[in-house]
This record gives structure tokens, sequence and C-alpha cells, in this order.
């Protein structure tokens, strides 16, 4: 075996459409990942030169800029005509095809990271490493693991230039006295670099490619990490707002699966989550009763709380009163927060400055907005920001419901911490998730990836100030939130006994409630919840109904769904066991999920809270499956176009069963 290809498939950048080619070789023991790059003659070469110098000459780029999505693409755009015009005359026989490619690896080598902008496009690929110039560059692939590629960075000073192009593109430096650099790059992918002699054997770039969509339960079911009959059981349960534990082992998918599931909650239930918030200080634009008024969050909301001895709180907002907020399009618009957040904490309070002069101060954890691929709005943690990020404000200096409501791109001219410790605050805003304080657009931050339609409550937990007063648990904002009528209650990783007793406190107050917990079966699931550290007495498991436990098989790098189980009391003498009654399981011989055994409490306790026969609830599953079987054909990958599609299940079941039976294709991207 001279040369093997195990698959081929094309990645572009630039309108520029590259072959990729994952081969094995004989004496190679690693698989190799080839870009299909054409050899170019010299005459070829010196054109390209000659091509890169004239554009650069009558070319001044302001480094910083090159953060701007928008202008990086104007830039693109006259790179590509003048090349075009230059190339017609130099070689007027060129074929197109050649031509864009000659034009498209030169503006990725003036404009970007050269070839390496080629790997940072193909969707398969979450790590590019460039260990030195004496070895090529390596790939992480979803497929096939680590890679290494015909792409090679040369010399030395090459990779040098690239780290310095991601640091200076966001105000920092990498140098021999400053040899370490942690960036993200305009696509929001993170990038490290490291300079020799730090790194032995050369200078050094990792560049971590995060998944430009979230994963949707059609991405769960083409993979085989799911198939639609375990997904109809799970959305059944969840529909009618059974209890569900989500386990597995380090980077076995386990949160990934939380969410994927997330669109079959009815879009008018509330869900809790934690968020962190902006300075009190803040001036904001508020409407109330038509008239508009100027004031600073602080006066404003505790204005509504009136009891400063709350700590931690979220008020309706019974008054509609109205904000500014910016919609997902980028435009400003008058918005009625459902809440109105206040919280103590103790932390760093960071405040940003930018080039317009306006400034605002924010938790680290609290985002503002910048500008993702393609020019996306996207949220943006504090914790990343620095100076040199543009940052989206609104255009006018003081937005108050007039037409013109565009924002703008801003950039960001300094950062200072300070110690703090006080109150900050935060709104929850429906569908926009964003307000404007201080004239810049701020996010209501979440931790969560739940679809945008969800109604969604934000509290946060406190820790003690040095005295060892005015803690605020999560079992203190459990004991809040049941006054907020939560419906689904959603509590991050269990590790402790503290984290477990809140989990478990919701469930016994009637409230549907959804966790993951590290453990690699389900029975193993039931010893680390019963066992230290956690230890919870064995009769609250009653309280799950189902458990999900997610399986990474790390030799054929895949993500299953190993096991479905519902937990079942079993009583030997005057002990009571819990045992695991395995409903589905993965088999490894035909990477199939199958069903196990029959549900002896599931049912049960679904006809206990519907009122379904047992006929009724197999009716139930089968629409259900023919649904999701139907999204997967449809090809339906994102998650608004799922969340709609079960939004709208919600609003009118009969109208999307008869789209399913005539199979309709559904609309996408409304």
């Amino acid at each position: 075996m001279k040369e093997k290809v195990l698959e081929t498939y094309k990645v572009k950048s630039i309108e520029t459409e590259i072959e990729v080619n994952i081969v094995e070789r004989e004496k190679e023991f690693v698989r190799i990942y080839m870009l299909d790059f054409p050899e170019f003659g010299e005459g070829t070469e010196a054109v390209l030169k000659n091509l890169k110098k004239s554009i650069i000459t009558d070319s001044t780029i302001q480094a910083e800029r090159m953060m701007d999505p928008d202008f990086v693409d104007s830039l693109k755009k006259s790179f590509q005509q003048k090349a075009e015009k230059i190339l017609d005359k130099e070689l007027p026989n060129i074929v197109e095809g050649s031509r864009n490619l000659l034009i498209g690896l030169l503006l990725e080598e003036m404009l970007g990271l050269g070839k390496i902008e080629f790997l940072l496009n193909d969707g398969n690929i979450e790590e590019i490493v460039v260990n030195t110039a004496s070895e090529p560059v390596w790939v992480y692939h979803k497929g096939f693991g680590w890679l290494k590629t015909n792409v090679f960075i040369r010399p030395e000073t090459e990779i040098q230039n690239y780290a310095s192009i991601i640091a200076r593109r966001i105000g920092k430096q990498i140098t021999v006295l400053n040899p370490l650099l942690d960036a993200h790059l305009i696509t929001g992918d993170r990038a490290n670099a490291t300079l020799f002699p730090i790194s032995s054997k050369g200078n050094t770039i990792t560049i971590r490619r995060f998944r430009r969509d979230p994963y949707t339960i059609t991405d769960f079911v083409e993979n085989k990490t799911v198939n639609t009959d375990v997904m109809a059981l799970i959305w059944l349960a969840m529909e009618y707002e059974l209890n569900i534990i989500f386990s597995g082992g380090t980077g076995s998918g386990k949160t990934t699966a939380l969410n994927i599931c997330m669109p079959f909650i009815q879009p008018n239930q509330r869900i809790l989550s934690i968020e962190d918030s902006v300075s009190g200080k803040s001036e904001i634009l508020y409407k109330h009763k038509g008239k508009v008024n100027k004031t600073n969050i602080e006066e404003l909301i505790d204005g509504l709380i009136e009891d400063d001895s709350i700590k931690g709180i979220a008020v309706e907002n019974y008054e509609n009163i109205e904000i500014p907020s910016m919609t997902k399009e980028g435009k400003i618009e008058w918005k009625e927060p459902s809440h109105f957040i206040r919280h103590w904490v103790k932390k760093d309070l960071m405040e940003v400055i930018l080039a317009s002069g306006r400034k605002i101060k924010v938790t680290p954890d609290h985002s503002l907005f910048s500008f993702g691929e393609n020019g996306k709005i996207i949220p943006i943690k504090g914790e990343k920001l620095s100076k040199g990020t543009f940052i989206v404000t609104p255009i006018e200096k003081e937005w108050a419901g007039k037409k013109s409501s565009e924002v703008q791109k801003d950039k960001i001219e300094k950062i200072s911490t300070e110690k703090f410790e006080g109150f900050v605050y935060d709104f929850s805003v429906p569908e926009n998730e964003s307000f404007i304080a201080n004239n810049i657009v701020c996010h209501n931050t979440r931790e969560l990836s739940l679809p945008p339609y969800l109604h969604w409550v934000p509290l946060t937990t406190r820790e003690p100030n040095v005295e060892g007063k005015g803690e605020v648990t999560m079992l203190h904002l459990l004991i809040n939130s049941l006054r907020m009528r939560p419906d689904r209650l959603i509590v991050g990783e269990i590790r402790r006994q503290r984290e477990a007793e809140v989990l478990f406190e919701a469930m016994h107050t009637g409230h549907s409630a959804y966790t993951t917990v590290h453990a690699n079966t389900a029975q193993e699931t039931i010893r680390r919840l019963t066992n230290p550290p956690i230890e919870i007495p064995k009769t609250m498991l009653d309280s799950v109904h189902l458990n999900v436990v997610m399986f990474r098989n790390r030799r054929l790098n895949v993500r299953r769904v190993l096991q479905v189980a519902e937990f079942i009391t079993e009583r030997r003498g005057k002990e009571e066991e819990i045992k695991a009654n395995v409903l589905y399981r993965w088999k490894g011989a035909t990477d199939t999920i199958e069903k196990h055994a029959e549900s002896i409490r599931l049912f049960d306790e679904l006809g206990l809270h519907t009122g379904f026969s047992k006929q009724e609830m197999t009716d139930e599953l089968k629409t259900k499956k023919t649904i999701l079987d139907w999204l997967v054909k449809s090809k339906l990958h994102t998650i608004k176009d799922v969340g709609k599609i079960m939004a709208n299940y919600y609003m009118d079941k009969d109208e999307i069963i008869k789209m399913v039976e005539e199979n309709r294709k559904p609309k996408t991207g409304d």
C-alpha cells in the first residue's frame, strides 16, 4: 500500500475551493491531511510577489481595524479587484479557476494567516497546531483524531510573524521579553502562541476552532450519537415535566446532550439560571407611561425593590417599564424587560473605555457585544475583552426612540480593574437578550446555550464577606425562586452535597429539574449520588425519572448515548436498594442503540402526570418519533430552525403532524 485515500471533501475560503484528502501512507505512522494546493512555476511565483508588493504599496492599513469584520470584507473586495486587473494584464491566458485560486491564496496570505485560513474554514477540524518550522502543521479532525498536514510554515520567523499579526489585532504584543500570547481571532477561535526558547523546538501557534453552530437533535441523530426512539422518549418525559439526569465521563458530551434537549421545553414555561451583572452607576434611559426618563440602573432597580436588606432578588416588571434594547439584527428598540435583577458581589469590576469616550463597568463574567464571523453580532464576556476589540454601540450619542436606530463599532481604548463589593444589576429582556447602559449594548449574560424563544429568569449566588456573612447559596436562591413560579430548573454539574440538595429540593417541590453528573453508567450514577462527597439519602432518588448516560469511544473518537435508564427501588428484607433498569443501551458490535428492557416505573409516572393509558403513551411516542425523523430528513441543523418547529408543535400540534404526513419541507432561516 503506497497511499490509500480514506475521505475526500472540499473546503472554501474567499471564493476559492481546495480539495482535502485524508490519506494513509506506507511507512507513515500517522494519517495525513492533504490540502490539494497547485504547484506554481517560477514565473507565476514572480507575478504573485510583484502583485503582493503592488497592492501593499497602494494601501495603508491600521492593525486594529483588522478586528472589524466589515472592514476586512471591504478590504478583501478592494484587493481582489486590484489583483484581478493585474493578473489579467500579466497572465492574460490564465483560466478562471486558476486565477481565482491564485487570488484566494494571495489574499489569505496578505490579510489572514496564509494556508492556515483554509484549515480554519474546515468544519471538521477542532484544533490547529504549529509546533515548529521543521514539522508540518498538525490538526485534530473530528473523524480521524490527530493528523499531520502537508502544510508547513517556514521559516521560524514566519510563525513569529503570524503570532504577531494575531497579537497586534487585539492590541497585544508577543516578543522575546513577552513570549506567551493568549488571544481570540476575529472568528472567535482561541489562539495561543509561544516563542523560542520558551518552546525549545521552535515557535508555536495553537488554535482551538470552535463550532460555528451549536449541536442540535438533527446533528446527534445523523452522527449516530442517539436514535429517534430514544429522543422521542426524552421528549415525552420533558414535555410532561419529568426529572432527568445526564451523566457521563469527561468529554462524553453530557452537557451538549442536555442542551440539545432544551427545545423540548414549552416556550411559555420559565427556566432558572445563574448570572453576573453591570455596575448600578451606569446610566440608562427608560420609558414609563409614554414618558422617556434618564437615570442610573441603581436608582431604577433599587426604587422598584425598595428594601435594601434584600441582597439577591429578581422582581417582575409590573409597571410595564420599557428600556432600550438591541434586536438580533442590530436595531435599537424599546423593549419591556420581564425582570429587574439585583445581587451583591465581592469581586473585580472592569471599567471599559471606548474610543468615543463611552465607558461602562461590568463584572468579568458579564458580556458586551462584539463582531464575529461575517460581521455577525455576538456576545463576548468581559474577561475576554482587550484593547482594540470592537464593541457594539448605538450610533446616536443618546438614543431616545428615534427612527435612525442602527448600531456601530466602537473600539476599546483602555480596560482597568478595581476591587468591588456591593450591588450589581441586570435585566431579563425576552427575545433580544440585551439592554443599553451608558449608551453601550450589554448582554443579559447566560451560561447555557438554550433556544432564544425560551423564557429564562437569571439569579446568582454570592460568596460570604471577610466576616463570613452575607452568603447567598444555591439553596437560598431556590427558596427565593419558588416565589417566582418557575416551571423548570437547571442545575450545573453536581460535585458536592450542597448542590445535590438544591437539585433534589427542587424536584421535591414539584418542579421539573435537569442536571449533569460525572458517572460512566446508570448504576455508577446511583453510587455517585448516594456516597461521599455527594451522599444524598437513597430515598431521594425516587425523584429521578430518567437517567441518560453519555459515552465517548476514544478508539473510534465517537460519542454515543450509552444507556437510558430508570431508577427502581428494590426491598431486601428491611433494606432498600436502588437499581438501574436500563431501557436502552448502545451495542458496540453493531454501533446501534437498542431496546434492552421494558419500563417498570417510567410509564406509571407518565400515566400519573398525564392520565394517558399505555396505548396513548405508545401513540405519543410514535408521533414524536415520526416528527423527529422528519426533522432529520429535512436537514434542520440550527437551533433556530429546530426550536421553531418545537414551538409551533406546542402552539398547533395538528398542523405540525399534517406537515409531517404530507412530507412538506419546513421553512428555514426565518
